[in-house]
């Protein structure tokens, strides 16, 4: 059997022998042809599932958004699981739920269109790259003081 999938630009050639239980559907036939899945999100909340793994989940809202990786006791995703994600609405997004690894110590996307992935690298480890950034608090209070060209805060 062979086919182009509505909206596809390229063929998909598929046995349906290769297939465990016969039943040919796009995810099956996009799976095969390297294309990753896309799970389009509105919501200012999201918890991801199985199923993102290997794909890519788009977050799209004007206000903020909360984004939960389960723990591996609700969500069992091989070590190994790569999940990429998009913002494409202007709320920022911060992820939660597991321990993130990451060289900016970051979690929060960093604006519109921001792209990152996360890689499982250990039970409820996840290793972030890509355009995030961490929370920083900001400090209140204090005394501050000029000494020269520049201003010290003291606490």
């Amino acid at each position: 059997m062979g086919g182009f999938l509505s909206g596809r630009t390229t063929p998909a050639i598929i046995n349906t022998n290769d297939i465990a239980d016969g039943a040919v559907t796009d995810a099956k036939l996009n799976a095969d042809a390297g294309l990753a899945t896309i799970n389009a999100q509105t919501g200012t909340t999201y918890t991801t599932v199985l199923s993102d793994a290997g794909g890519i989940v788009t977050l799209n809202n004007t206000g903020a958004i909360a984004l939960t990786i389960p723990a591996n006791a609700s969500v069992a995703y091989p070590i190994g699981t790569t999940i990429k994600f998009q913002q494409l609405g202007a709320g920022i997004i911060t992820m939660s739920g597991v321990t993130f690894k990451s060289l900016a110590g970051g979690y929060i996307s960093i604006g519109q269109f921001s792209i990152w992935l996360i890689t499982k690298t250990g039970t409820d480890t996840w290793l972030v790259e890509g355009e995030v950034k961490g929370i920083y608090t900001i400090a209140t209070g204090g005394v501050i003081t000029t000494d020269g060209d520049f201003k010290v805060h003291t606490f």
